[in-house]
């Protein structure tokens, strides 16, 4: 697929759509792996810096959210678990950072 056609397709994603993908993608790793916070940066071209929560053997992303500024702060880490929150259905979660 081009760039352009990917983009096409992302922006007709809905929230709603977006929220069930995570509740779905997170529960299913979540039943064969601890979850980890990583609030460590991770490089990218935007000026936002990424915070993801992820499968702690497989890497794998399961929720993401971005930020402008400091990801070492421990507000950002509240505001992140909250906003994760809704998609953990009873799994521990710890933090890398």
């Amino acid at each position: 697929m081009s760039s352009q056609r990917i983009s096409e397709l992302l922006h007709t994603i809905t929230e709603e759509d977006r929220s069930k993908f995570y509740t779905d993608w997170i529960k299913y790793r979540g039943e064969r792996e601890y979850l980890a916070l990583d609030i460590t940066s991770i490089s990218s071209w935007s000026h936002l810096n990424v915070c993801m929560l992820m499968g702690e053997q497989s890497g794998l992303p399961v929720f993401q959210t971005v930020y402008s500024g400091s990801l070492k702060d421990v507000s950002t880490f509240k505001t992140t678990l909250k906003q994760a929150t809704c998609y953990i259905q009873g799994k521990p979660l710890f933090s890398n950072g």
